[in-house]
């Protein structure tokens, strides 16, 4: 399994009361604090330096789960042994849990896999438009990809390339149910200076709860592995984990003057605010 022989899953493995007696959740959930999620801090020693960065919440101070808190319900399942009579599973326990999260968008001309809205602007027509990228099956909420090594490959006429291997961790929010606010868009006029801040303050906002896929499971995780050819000399290593839930909300919002753009809720129309 890849998860042991790459990724040694007990540096996934969740602390004993990582998601011990959080606070009761609100109806509702304060929007994130400007700029993306604070990265996770450099493996080390445990003496904190006043360079450190600080630790991700898991919650929000009325227990809405995070960015970071879907992140370790996702990777809680690294590992986890199969049971017969009853299940490892302890996402069960939040079921119905809110959750809150944000991510930057990335521009449409170089979008990748683990993008999942763009925007794009048109300098003729000075118009700025933000979409989702095209057949989104999930949102995700945490990626990390490391170098691990090289070697020489070679195939089967004798033809030798340089191969690169890559070690890639990812938690997915899986989507429960519609994931029809994938349909959700908005074009604005903007003139170039309008767009270039666009472009660096808008965020997409996603709320929803902890629910289940199929059954009672809430978490799982899978590994995959894409060989290297001659043409593309890259090997990948990816252990994926997914956590799932309801999509209650989405929105495209301008932090920098605190309004929302665009939002879609189930059953709704495209609501368009600007």
């Amino acid at each position: 399994m890849i998860c042991r022989a790459v990724f040694a899953c007990v540096l996934l493995a969740v602390p004993a009361g990582a998601f011990a007696s959080p606070a009761k959740p609100q109806a509702s959930a304060p929007k994130p604090a400007k700029g993306p999620a604070p990265a996770s801090g450099k493996k080390g020693s445990a003496k904190a330096s006043p360079r450190s960065a600080p630790k991700p919440e898991l919650f929000t101070s009325d227990g809405t789960l995070t960015r970071a808190g879907l992140a370790t319900l996702a990777f809680s399942a690294a590992g986890r042994t199969e049971d017969k009579f009853e299940s490892k599973d302890f996402g069960r326990k939040l079921i119905g849990r809110p959750f809150i999260f944000a991510q930057s968008l990335a521009d449409a001309d170089s979008e990748t896999a683990t993008d999942d809205a763009y925007w794009s602007y048109d300098k003729s027509a000075q118009r700025m438009t933000l979409s989702f990228r095209s057949n989104v099956s999930w949102l995700y909420v945490k990626f990390d990809s490391k170098k691990a090594g090289e070697y020489t490959g070679q195939n089967a006429f004798g033809v030798k390339a340089r191969i690169k291997v890559y070690n890639e961790t990812e938690a997915k929010l899986l989507p429960v149910g519609t994931t029809a606010f994938t349909n959700l868009t908005v074009t604005l006029d903007a003139d170039p200076t309008e767009g270039r801040r666009l472009s660096q303050d808008v965020s997409l906002i996603v709320q929803g709860v902890v629910e289940p896929s199929s059954g009672d499971d809430v978490t799982s995780c899978s590994d995959s592995h894409a060989e290297a050819t001659i043409s593309d000399p890259i090997e990948v290593h990816t252990y994926s984990c997914y956590v799932s839930g309801r999509v209650t909300s989405v929105e495209f919002f301008d932090r920098k003057k605190g309004v929302t753009l665009a939002e879609w809720k189930p059953d709704a129309d495209v609501k368009e605010i600007r």
